[in-house]
């Protein structure tokens, strides 16, 4: 449900034109990227995936690297 809420303001917002998905290594965290991919893809093909990345959950203390990577996509 959470998923279709985001991917309808994606799909309204127009100036968007690439995203950076990120999330946590467990089933859930990659069942959640899973469908952040196919609903993209059904809804926006325009937007191109700039990258995608599973941290391990719980031990992750410091997201600077992972927001570096995010910034140096582009997304």
């Amino acid at each position: 449900m959470r998923m279709t809420a985001l991917m309808q303001v994606l799909k309204q917002d127009t100036k968007l034109k690439s995203v950076y998905l990120i999330g946590q290594d467990y089933s859930f965290g990659q069942s959640v990227l899973r469908e952040a991919k196919l609903q993209l893809e059904k809804l926006r093909p325009d937007i191109q995936i700039a990258g995608d990345e599973l941290h391990p959950m719980g031990r992750v203390k410091d997201f600077l690297p992972y927001a570096a990577k995010i910034k140096a996509s582009g997304a």
